[in-house]
């Protein structure tokens, strides 16, 4: 249908006007707020719900890993186990974020990693945190961090959807 009507203006005798016509209207109209590139739909939303979430799997992971760890294998074991887990569990959760996530992939990423950390201080307040458990804190917002840029990564790649599966 837009073929023959291009194909009608342009072999019609009246075809120029017809074609400045709605080039003029779009000019004289009413300006509207400028949109973002790409249409009227943000596609860089950030998703709160999805970071909230992940944040606090992840740390409740962290305990379901590290308790156990210190029951089965002792005190020195669990404090191996403090650092890893609390590295490794924010960059599985944040890779989990970044599967509807279009674009702030490491952002997403590393607020993950901050909800975590920030659960754990929530629970523990007034109480000391040893040196340790800062690291582990830090730890958190790093894994959270590499899990953005692994997502990333992927999606620039086009292996988001294939790789990690779906919902």
């Amino acid at each position: 249908m837009v073929v023959t009507r291009l194909r009608h203006l342009v072999t019609s005798r009246a075809g120029a006007a017809d074609l400045a016509t709605p080039l003029v209207h779009s000019v004289l109209r009413t300006p509207r707020p400028m949109e973002p590139i790409g249409g009227s739909e943000r596609t860089d939303k950030m998703h709160w719900g999805r970071i909230l979430l992940g944040g606090f799997v992840a740390e409740l992971l962290v305990f379901a890993i590290v308790f156990p760890v210190l029951h089965l294998f002792g005190q020195h074991a669990f404090l191996v186990s403090i650092p890893i887990a609390s590295a490794v569990m924010p960059f599985l959760l944040a890779i989990w974020v970044g599967r509807r996530v279009t674009s702030r992939f490491v952002l997403h990423g590393v607020l993950v990693g901050a909800v975590a950390a920030l659960v754990y201080i929530a629970l523990a307040w007034g109480q000391p945190q040893p040196l340790l458990y800062q690291i582990s804190h830090a730890l958190k917002i790093a894994g959270g961090l590499a899990g953005g840029v692994v997502t990333s990564r992927w999606q620039s790649s086009g292996l988001h959807a294939g790789a990690m599966g779906s919902e």
